[in-house]
């Protein structure tokens, strides 16, 4: 059964604060790295120069003593007091990464600099909606066709109004006042029969009859398109083309 890593880091730490290089040698990892928490790139980059740095410190009368030990997640977390003797001795924290026995790595945290744990790996966000957005030259025209003819409520934002989330069940389309009305350009004008938004619905007939009866202009009648959905679309007082569309058959697309 392999050493739990705090027993692994125990025993080094007392190995070396008896000066007993070789028990520490035979825990260290041929690869070790051991620096401070900021500057991964200096201090020991091998276990030889680890080694090498700890006799240089026990030949000067360095004193190092262990205040505490614990796990934190993965790691081992120890503190320390070290200094060229006892009369100089600080305290400051290491963090130890064990694998398969030996230390494969020390990072040092100076005092009052407590080392954070592992952060748990987030769950990739879910997107939960989209909206179009688009250009309109007169809000209160657009409003007026989205409320009356598409049946959508209409917040207004400002004053004068000159932004509008237009809101039906789940599905919401944001609308801007451009003061420049030649600058819109719905989709259509640059891709052949190209929408500028595209609804997605569970019944394409009955809204199709609703929003007849409503009064909105037909761009093109409901029909089985060959990409799989039954659908028809209205054009809006700015030239946006909408289609509304329901899967055949009832498949998700």
């Amino acid at each position: 059964m392999s050493r739990r890593p705090v027993d692994v880091v125990r025993e080094c730490l007392e190995a070396a604060r008896r000066g007993e290089l070789d028990t520490v040698r035979s825990l260290l990892h041929a690869r070790v790295r051991w620096h401070e928490f900021d500057q991964p790139e200096s201090g020991c980059q091998d276990r030889e120069q680890a080694i090498a740095f700890l006799e240089r410190i026990l030949d000067e009368g360095g004193v190092l003593e262990l205040e505490a030990l614990g796990e934190l997640g993965d790691q081992v977390v120890a503190k320390l007091r070290f200094g060229p003797s006892r009369d100089e001795l600080t305290s400051h924290v290491e963090v130890f990464d064990v694998e398969d026995g030996l230390i494969v790595r020390i990072v040092i945290y100076p005092p009052r600099v407590e080392p954070r744990a592992p952060a748990a790996p987030r769950a990739a966000a879910k997107l939960t909606s989209s909206s179009a957005v688009l250009l309109v030259a007169d809000m209160e025209w657009a409003v007026a066709f989205y409320r009356d003819r598409l049946g959508f409520a209409c917040e207004l934002h400002n004053d004068p109004p000159d932004f509008c989330v237009a809101r039906r069940d789940d599905v919401s389309v944001l609308l801007a006042l451009c003061e420049d009305a030649e600058r819109i350009v719905p989709n259509w004008r640059l891709v052949h029969n190209m929408w500028d938004v595209y609804v997605r619905v569970d019944d394409a007939d009955a809204l199709y009859d609703e929003v007849r009866e409503r009064g909105a202009p037909i761009d093109y009648t409901i029909y089985d398109a060959p990409h799989g959905f039954r659908e028809f679309g209205v054009q809006d007082p700015d030239g946006h083309d909408v289609g509304f569309g329901q899967p055949i058959g009832g498949e998700q697309r």
